[in-house]
């Protein structure tokens, strides 16, 4: 669903009709995602690639279906954020919740995201003090964390941090524009007019077929498990009964382990060290720089005889 008109190409007959009767929304106003700037801008309309049907008995009723594919709907917020819009120009349209067995118990959690993103309206001053907040911390790093304000904090904990910060992430990249659909009342009324709703459809089948889109946390899990695997034949540990003159006393003296606690217990092997250094803001490169924090780590390592695997940093002002 790459094209705009991918909706009419995808379904036939009174499916189409039905769009083009019920749908008054412009190209730039369907659910979409931009990618560059200038002449190389990509623009990819629908790209959820999730199915949209009308209802067997109320053909003016359009049916958005969503795969539950995480125990958090951080992604289901930004999807309900882009078709904002497109809602606002249906007359009736019901979002369907496909839930795998194993993400039963996040339906909840995925109800109230529906119900914060699209029933629950910013009010408007709320989100002009928004627009200035956001624009403070991008320029500041781009993280969103406690609120100095007073007003601020308090509207964190009423709206809640999740929806603040889904707002903040589509706000970076459309701006001003996705502050003010969210103080928009219409959908509201739409739902107690009862042109809107959420409806539920438990999977009770396995449909191992779409393992890898269901469960997007287990299978990162299984890759971070693969790439920690060894690979090659397994290292001999050299004796300590023998010591070769070749052996520099520095090399024998390096640790692999952490050092045994007070208490006896035994604690898991440490492999080596990772050296990771960065800088914030500017005037860090003044005070604390990167080579100053690279030196400061790799002597500690010296001191305590932990071998040093790799080294990253980071230059320039947080993302």
């Amino acid at each position: 669903m790459s094209s705009p008109h991918a909706v009419e190409a995808a379904v036939p007959g009174r499916i189409r009709a039905s769009w083009r009767s019920s749908c008054d929304a412009r190209i730039d106003e369907y659910p979409h995602i931009a990618f560059g700037s200038g002449q190389h801008k990509t623009v990819r309309y629908f790209p959820d690639k999730l199915p949209i049907g009308i209802d067997k008995e109320d053909t003016s009723r359009f049916v958005f279906l969503y795969l539950v594919n995480r125990r958090i709907p951080v992604d289901f917020r930004q999807f309900l954020i882009r078709h904002h819009t497109l809602f606002l120009n249906l007359h009736t349209w019901t979002v369907r919740l496909l839930v795998p067995r194993r993400f039963r118990k996040a339906v909840a959690l995925y109800k109230a995201a529906l119900r914060e993103e699209l029933w629950t309206p910013v009010d408007p001053s709320v989100s002009k003090v928004l627009e200035t907040y956001f624009r403070e911390r991008k320029e500041r790093g781009g993280h969103l964390g406690e609120a100095s304000d007073r007003f601020i904090a308090k509207e964190f904990r009423r709206q809640g941090m999740a929806k603040i910060a889904a707002l903040y992430r589509a706000w970076r990249p459309e701006g001003d524009v996705v502050l003010w659909r969210s103080s928009s009342t219409s959908l509201r009324d739409d739902r107690m007019h009862g042109c809107s709703a959420c409806e539920i459809q438990n999977l009770d089948a396995q449909y191992l077929q779409f393992t890898k889109a269901i469960d997007r946390e287990a299978w990162a899990k299984m890759g971070a498990k693969r790439k920690s695997c060894q690979v090659g034949p397994p290292v001999s540990t050299p004796s300590h009964d023998v010591v070769s003159p070749l052996v520099a006393p520095a090399a024998m003296a390096r640790r692999h382990s952490l050092p045994a606690s007070g208490d006896g217990a035994k604690l898991p092997d440490m492999v080596g060290a990772v050296i990771y250094v960065r800088i914030s803001t500017k005037e860090q490169t003044e005070n604390l720089s990167l080579p100053t924090q690279l030196r400061a780590c790799e002597e500690y390592c010296r001191r305590h005889g932990y071998e040093i695997l790799e080294r990253f940093h980071e230059e320039g002002e947080s993302a």
